[in-house]
C-alpha cells in the first residue's frame, strides 16, 4: 500500500500542473485540457464517494491510470520543452506542505513536540502563500527586466 500511495502522491504535481496549464493557456478545446478535467473530476468524485478508503478507492482510481499517465507525460514534456518552472515549484510546494503536516503527525503518534492542528494548518497556508508569492514576484521582476533589456518587446 505504501508504494501505491507514493505513486499516487508523485503523480499529483503533474496533475496539478496540467490543470493549471490548461487554465492559463486558454486552449480549452485541446486534448490535454479535456483529459485533465475528466481525470480531476473522476478523482474528486471517487474520493468523495469512497472517502479515501484504502482498499476500494484504488480499484476505482486505477480505471483512470492510463489517462493519468498520459497527462503526466504531457505535463513533463510541456514543462521541459517550454522551460516552465511551475512544475518544479508545485512539487516543491507539495514537499513543503508534506513536511509541515508530517511533523504534526509525528508529534501526534510519536509524541514529539508539535504545534496544534490549527497552527499547523496556518503554518502550511503561510508557507504556501509565501512561496507562491515569491515565485510570482520573481516571474514579474524577470519579465520587467527582459522588457527593459529588450526595448519594450
Amino acid at each position: 500500500m505504501v508504494v501505491r500511495s507514493v505513486g499516487w502522491f508523485l503523480m499529483l504535481p503533474f496533475l496539478l500542473y496540467s490543470l493549471l496549464r490548461s487554465i492559463s493557456v486558454g486552449s480549452w478545446r485541446s486534448l490535454p485540457s479535456y483529459l485533465t478535467w475528466v481525470v480531476v473530476a473522476a478523482m474528486v468524485i471517487i474520493s468523495y464517494r469512497y472517502a479515501g478508503d484504502q482498499w476500494d478507492s484504488p480499484r476505482y482510481r486505477v480505471a483512470f491510470l492510463a489517462l493519468q499517465a498520459a497527462i503526466v507525460g504531457w505535463a513533463w514534456v510541456r514543462a521541459r520543452t517550454s522551460g516552465d518552472p511551475w512544475l518544479f515549484r508545485l512539487a516543491a510546494l507539495m514537499a513543503v506542505e508534506t513536511l509541515v503536516f508530517a511533523t504534526w503527525y509525528a508529534g501526534r503518534h510519536l509524541h514529539t513536540p508539535r504545534l496544534s492542528l490549527w497552527k499547523t494548518v496556518g503554518l502550511g497556508v503561510a508557507l504556501g502563500t509565501a512561496g507562491t508569492a515569491a515565485a510570482l514576484w520573481r516571474d514579474r521582476a524577470r519579465r520587467r527586466r527582459l522588457t527593459r533589456v529588450g526595448g519594450g518587446v
